[in-house]
């Protein structure tokens, strides 16, 4: 049987300002899935203006035996004429897998399949292969109330200490920056910055009659922002994760050293793990891909538990 191999980035759960702090999400998210009992009562509204017939619902999930962590599914659906519809009596059901998608006959739905991603966490870390963790994170948020942030877990084999570290470079076109209003602390710095940026432009050439979403298209530009810190593991983690967070496309990232090396690819810098599953006819099993996981994510913790030791 051939094997398919699945990319997974690993973040930290943060519920707040602190980095270590510790979460219940597991908890949180196995008691509000006994109160919403199918999948319908399960789906959420996400994304921009554009997005806006987009809807997210967590599909299917299972806990660990000693039920510390949790790995389930989400299916991304959209409201259009395509294929690959979602009926109804799916999302009447408590769980579906993605396999059960192509054994039911299309018909009067309540969404089409776009695409799903897979999730595993525990109470401190989670890995995932979604493409744009803003969406996961505001999934969580939205259907516990909650306000957790996923922060990127950074590899310490490329930068030490944060010390090492001299500046950050961002460059490219300024629809790679994922640029929210919403955004807090480090995420609004950057995004802040790169809009004046554009602003500054306009004012010095013939491009402010251009609508602001035209002029991300076109303009390009580079920011660098000098980094200070104390000299250890958990400052490295905060600052870099907190920083690299809100881009869109981390290849357009350069870490500048002080000894003036440079990491070209900032997606050299974040956690990621590569999983090979068994694939049945493009299908996986979602209990076997559960077990992969929560042995990645036991790998995760036990060294990153360990790091933290070590500096205390």
């Amino acid at each position: 049987m051939a094997k398919k191999t699945l990319h997974f980035t690993c973040y930290r759960i943060v519920k707040s300002e602190t980095l270590f702090s510790t979460s219940n999400i597991v908890k949180d998210l196995c008691d509000a899935l006994v109160v919403n009992e199918t999948v319908e009562s399960r789906l959420i509204s996400l994304g921009t203006r554009k997005e806006s017939k987009s809807r997210h619902v967590l599909s299917w999930y299972e806990k660990s035996e000693d039920e510390a962590s949790i790995s389930f599914v989400i299916v991304r659906m959209n409201l259009s004429d395509n294929v690959k519809e979602i009926k109804k009596r799916l999302l009447t059901e408590k769980l579906f897998m993605i396999e059960d998608l192509s054994t039911h006959e299309l018909g009067a739905g309540n969404g089409v399949y776009s695409s799903h991603y897979y999730v595993s966490m525990n109470s401190k870390y989670l890995i995932s292969n979604c493409g744009k963790i803003k969406y996961l994170e505001n999934y969580i948020n939205t259907y516990l109330n909650s306000d957790y942030k996923l922060v990127p877990l950074i590899d310490d084999k490329e930068v030490v200490r944060l010390k090492d570290v001299d500046s950050v470079e961002f460059f490219g076109s300024s629809e790679e920056f994922v640029m929210s209003k919403k955004s807090k602390g480090n995420n609004s710095l950057i995004s802040g910055l790169l809009h004046a940026s554009l602003k500054s432009l306009s004012l010095i050439s013939e491009i402010n009659s251009l609508e602001e979403e035209k002029m991300a298209n076109c303009i390009s530009a580079t920011l660098k922002i000098k980094i200070s810190g104390k000299d250890t593991y958990g400052d490295l983690q905060n600052t870099l994760g907190a920083i690299l967070k809100p881009i869109g496309n981390l290849d357009n990232v350069a870490v500048i050293t002080k000894d003036g090396r440079k990491l070209v690819k900032g997606s050299s810098l974040v956690v990621m793990r590569n999983v090979e599953i068994e694939d049945d006819n493009n299908y996986i099993s979602e209990t076997k891909l559960k077990l992969e996981l929560e042995r990645v994510l036991s790998e995760i913790t036990r060294g990153e538990d360990e790091k933290c030791r070590i500096e205390t």
